[in-house]
């Protein structure tokens, strides 16, 4: 996106979380290379869309994604961090913890109100 080359692909993964379909680029179905096809045929064949797609990959690239703005994403991600209470040095480390357990943390952190500002 930053070098505002629009995105033909597959709607698998995270791709979903950064092609906008027919404003940055194109989203198939999965495993349906005729409509893969077709995504490369409109935008190869239709130079407005093209440019324009273009124009909106570079400018949302820099609106949402700038270095800058991911520093500031990542204090507010460890600052947020930081205020989730730690055990006592005093209690031993368990290894016996759940994966449960373990994902709470993460999703404490995650879930306190840090977002992007997408």
């Amino acid at each position: 996106m930053a070098c505002g080359t629009p995105m033909i692909s597959f709607k698998i993964g995270s791709v979903p979380d950064l092609v906008r379909p027919g404003k940055t680029g194109y989203l198939a179905a999965p495993e349906d290379t005729e409509d893969f096809r077709n995504g490369i045929i409109q935008v190869l064949t239709d130079p407005d869309l093209r440019h324009q797609m273009a124009r909106n990959c570079r400018a949302i690239a820099l609106a949402e994604y700038r270095i800058e703005l991911q520093a500031q994403r990542y204090t507010e991600l460890y600052e947020c961090a930081l205020k989730i209470p730690q055990p006592s040095l005093d209690q031993p480390f368990r290894w016996d913890k759940t994966v449960g357990e373990r994902v709470g943390v993460y999703r404490l952190v995650v879930e306190s109100g840090v977002e992007g500002d997408r």
